[in-house]
């Protein structure tokens, strides 16, 4: 997963969030090439749970302090990932770190991160530029 600069938002703060999060998924394709994906993955999934929520947090008050008119779908949005991403973990804990569970993390938080920011964070970036 790597990060692409038609990905940015326009919002310094949120930008330099994403591209934290695609550099620590990067980290489990390069930890795949040294077979260590498996150690990898957990700490990911962790890291995932507690960056997701401090980063929407940051991205919701952005959108309360310029009154957003859409910021309630938005947080919508964000519970939706944000349950993905337990649900991932959950079933690493369950299941351990299997190929199965490797692929489907990558593939969740990739759809879901290039989504989100293309659908959403961009729509309210530019809104949020204008304020």
């Amino acid at each position: 997963m790597q990060w692409d600069e038609q990905l940015a938002t326009g919002v310094t703060k949120i930008d330099e969030q994403h591209k934290d999060l695609f550099k620590r998924m990067d980290k489990i394709a390069e930890a795949c090439k040294n077979g260590a994906a498996k150690d990898e993955l957990m700490s990911t999934l962790m890291y995932l749970r507690k960056y997701v929520d401090s980063h929407f947090s940051d991205e919701e008050e952005l959108q309360d302090k310029s009154e957003y008119p859409k910021r309630e779908g938005h947080k919508k949005q964000h519970k939706f990932f944000m349950e993905k991403v337990d649900s991932l973990f959950h079933e690493c804990e369950e299941e351990g770190a299997t190929l199965t569970t490797i692929l489907k993390t990558n593939t969740t938080i990739n759809d879901l991160l290039v989504n989100h920011i293309n659908n959403h964070d961009k729509e309210f970036a530019k809104y949020f530029r204008t304020k």
